[in-house]
């Protein structure tokens, strides 16, 4: 991802959490980002206060999942977070998250 943005000069903060109001802090703390991608992983399925952080970001952003969520249990098909996000990419492995920092220069205007 560093490399992808880095061609509009923006850098990448990474952060990674184990609980749903650390990474709701986070996304309420910067929004003065020019966007966002987030690996909600099985918050995408009951994450209601990320929900609605993630609603109320003031920035594209884009939702990813290393796996294919489509592929796996029937109770993983429903999210919360999707609906709320500019764009969702599953099933890609890593380059998800390379793809999503490509979608973001395209989303965000300079």
């Amino acid at each position: 991802m560093a490399e992808v943005v880095s061609e509009r000069g923006w850098k990448v903060r990474s952060h990674q959490y184990d609980s749903e109001g650390d990474l709701v802090r986070t996304v309420n703390a910067n929004p003065d980002t020019a966007g966002a991608v987030v690996n909600p992983g099985a918050l995408m399925m009951a994450g209601w206060s990320l929900r609605d952080a993630l609603a109320a970001y003031p920035r594209p952003w884009i939702e990813v999942h290393i796996s294919n969520v489509w592929a796996r249990e029937q109770f993983r098909h429903a999210s919360v977070t999707g609906p709320v996000a500019s764009g969702v990419i599953f099933g890609l492995g890593t380059d998800g998250y390379r793809l999503a920092a490509r979608a973001l220069l395209g989303l965000v205007a300079d």
